[in-house]
């Protein structure tokens, strides 16, 4: 019997890909339609327009890092499990952001 672990990959491993697919197809049909010259010059296509740009930039670096996590038990966004790190690391972002 599978634990819900193993169930949360299995579901990651081949619902990802299709999101992927169909997430490029519905955005890119987005786009089109929205960069038409009838809706160019409404306040509203121009929001659903950006919408549809930051959605499908946001899509890849998602799944693609949900699924080299999930394949490669690779994990590209965890932190060090050392504390010394983590607080040297803070003050080195907080240094960059004053």
């Amino acid at each position: 019997m599978l634990n819900l672990i193993e169930v949360s990959r299995q579901l990651i491993q081949y619902i990802l890909p299709i999101e992927i697919v169909l997430g490029t197809i519905g955005n890119f049909t987005n786009i089109f339609i929205f960069t038409r010259k009838t809706l160019r010059s409404s306040d509203c296509s121009l929001c659903f327009l950006c919408s549809s740009i930051v959605s499908l930039l946001l899509l890849y670096p998602t799944c693609i890092v949900d699924l080299i996590k999930n394949n490669y038990s690779i994990d590209i966004v965890s932190t060090s499990s050392n504390v010394g790190l983590r607080q040297l690391s803070n003050l080195r972002n907080a240094r960059y952001a004053v």
